[in-house]
């Protein structure tokens, strides 16, 4: 049976692999963070432990990003013509074209890669996600 697990980066690590390997005793899990801080990464996984494999997703992140920056840049530019005078949204992050900067491309992209992954793989997957401050 496929069991999924999303949790905050600032969630506490311990608490979160006691549970999953209550839930999954003797069961090495795969897990995903969904994120661009690649320190925290490492954090979390030096805390998860050895029961825990990191997938790694940068090569597809990278192609993904690539394939879509083109049409969300087309798209974030239509919807700003509805904003021309709104200067809310011109300082959003909503707005943000440059796809360099962290944005809602880049969860958009996160997001898809969570749906991959989650498609693509069977048994347990914890998928942990940034937390924006």
């Amino acid at each position: 049976m496929r069991q999924i697990f999303l949790s905050l980066a600032t969630s506490d690590t311990a608490r979160i692999a006691s549970r999953i390997f209550r839930a999954l005793p003797g069961t090495t899990v795969r897990w995903a963070y969904l994120g661009r801080d690649h320190g925290r990464a490492m954090q979390l996984a030096g805390r998860l432990g050895s029961r825990f494999e990191r997938i790694s997703y940068g090569t597809r992140f990278q192609a993904l990003a690539g394939e879509w920056r083109d049409k969300y840049v087309s798209w974030i530019a239509a919807v700003s013509r509805n904003h021309r005078d709104d200067v809310v949204w011109w300082t959003s992050r909503i707005a943000e074209k440059n796809t360099m900067f962290d944005s809602l491309y880049h969860g958009i992209c996160y997001l898809q890669i969570a749906v991959e992954l989650m498609r693509d793989h069977d048994g347990p997957l914890p998928q942990i996600s940034r937390n924006e401050k």
